[in-house]
């Protein structure tokens, strides 16, 4: 976790953020979590927080972040990415 500058996970519900976030050990100022602003947007929660942490300036180009995806918390997948 320390070589990555954001974790942008899919975004399901609060305990399943503070989960994730408790399991993988991924700080706070790592998570970008756009649930309380945006609610449940499901599939599109990905694509949203990648927006967001772009516009708010939180990734630059060349910084690596994890975008982690979950199934009805059965099963996990994930990327690093490059920006």
């Amino acid at each position: 976790m320390a070589d990555l500058k954001l974790v942008i996970p899919h975004q399901g519900s609060a305990m399943a953020m503070r989960l994730i976030s408790k399991k993988l050990g991924i700080a706070e100022h790592q998570l970008v979590n756009i649930s309380p602003t945006h609610g449940n947007t499901i599939a599109a929660s990905i694509p949203m927080a990648l927006h967001e942490a772009i516009k708010q300036g939180r990734i630059k180009r060349g910084e690596r972040m994890l975008l982690l995806g979950t199934s009805a918390g059965f099963s996990v997948g994930g990327m690093i990415l490059k920006y």
